[in-house]
């Protein structure tokens, strides 16, 4: 069976569904105002949907595409307007997904289990002016294996984010904006890298969850203001990196890396409540830090064997280091330089060494 869908309609309470079986699967739909719902099933071969606008109103969509060639878009500013809801699952083959929402109460969820994977969602829509929109963005994507990667934007309002991506390639880029960001992400296994870099327009109640377990881990995070909270576990093996920068407000940073070649690196987070605080347990460690102002403290332990250093850098206010480094090639230096500082050490067998300056 053959089927070739095109359908382009401009309506007032309008829902749409259709379903291909086999072939050269294609959809593409426009609804304009009022209850739009739409929905689309496409089995096999090329499939595609290649639009799905909908512009005002009680927006929502569903897309299923079990195998071959899928393909989702529902770009143009896509749903655009009011209750969004966007819902997506695409099973095998080269998948790609891209579900664009402009304002209102936006959802989006999209599940992709095999094969090419790739996702975009995006629900403020800001590109070079302050077209920010947003409302109650929530998105919630899975990855299971292959190719995967994913990007997510949120702009503005109720900001939350969650993607799960469980083996192969993984790859994610988040990027949130404004108001009460929430973003979790899981990688469990092979070419890992997460990016999270909040923006502004002002930020907000950030925070930011992190946490990939095997392979070429690797996280990078920038934050701006406001409630900033990052916290990254990297675990059991490969080739752990983090590396964290946030500008103001009542920050903190907590890494944790438990074996292969770790590092961290923080240098900077720049303003207000500071804190910083790493532990990884074996393996490459080292940990840099720095903190310039307001109530710093940097707490580091680097455990039981294999290549510790760590270096500390506060510039103001409250500072304070406490360091353990317990086995293995151990190395510290400490700079503090204005205001209370306090530094407590500790480095207990192999190649210790030390330089503190306050």
């Amino acid at each position: 069976m053959s089927k070739n869908l095109f359908l382009a309609a401009t309506a007032t309470a309008a829902l749409i569904s259709t379903s291909a079986l086999a072939n050269s699967n294609t959809v593409v739909l426009n609804q304009n105002g009022v209850d739009n719902v739409s929905l689309a099933n496409q089995v096999g071969t090329g499939n595609t949907a290649d639009a799905i606008n909908q512009t005002g109103d009680r927006n929502s969509s569903t897309l299923d595409q079990i195998g071959d060639n899928n393909f989702f878009s529902t770009g143009s500013y896509a749903q655009d307007g009011n209750d969004n809801i966007q819902t997506t699952y695409q099973e095998g083959s080269d998948n790609s997904s891209i579900v664009f929402q402009v304002g209102d109460l936006n959802e989006a969820y999209v599940n992709q289990l095999g094969d090419g994977n790739e996702s975009t969602i995006d629900q403020g829509f800001q590109y070079g002016a302050p077209t920010v929109n947003g409302s109650g963005n929530y998105s919630n994507v899975d990855q299971q294996g292959n190719e995967n990667t994913n990007f997510i934007d949120q702009h503005g309002d109720d900001n939350e984010t969650y993607v799960e991506q469980i083996g192969d390639e993984n790859y994610n880029d988040a990027h949130s904006d404004g108001h009460n960001i929430t973003v979790d992400v899981v990688q469990v296994g092979n070419g890992n890298f997460n990016d999270i870099y909040s923006s502004t327009y002002t930020n907000n109640n950030n925070s930011f969850d992190i946490n990939q377990d095997g392979n070429d881990h690797s996280s990078d995070t920038r934050s701006d203001g406001d409630f900033n909270t990052v916290i990254v576990d990297q675990f059991g093996g490969n080739n752990n990196e983090s590396d964290i920068d946030q500008d103001g407000n009542d920050n903190l940073a907590n890494v944790s890396q438990n074996g292969s070649d770790n590092e961290s690196d923080l240098l900077d987070q720049t303003g207000n409540n500071n804190s910083y605080d790493v532990s990884q347990i074996g393996n490459g460690h080292e940990s840099i830090g720095s903190s310039i102002g307001n109530d710093n403290s940097i707490m580091i332990s680097q455990y039981n064997g294999n290549d510790n250093f760590s270096s500390a850098l506060q510039t103001g206010d409250f500072n304070q280091v406490t360091l353990t480094q317990d086995g293995s090639l151990n190395v510290s230096y400490v700079t503090q330089t204005g205001n209370n500082n306090i530094f407590t050490g500790s480095q207990v067998g192999s190649g210790n060494s030390s330089t503190v300056t306050q």
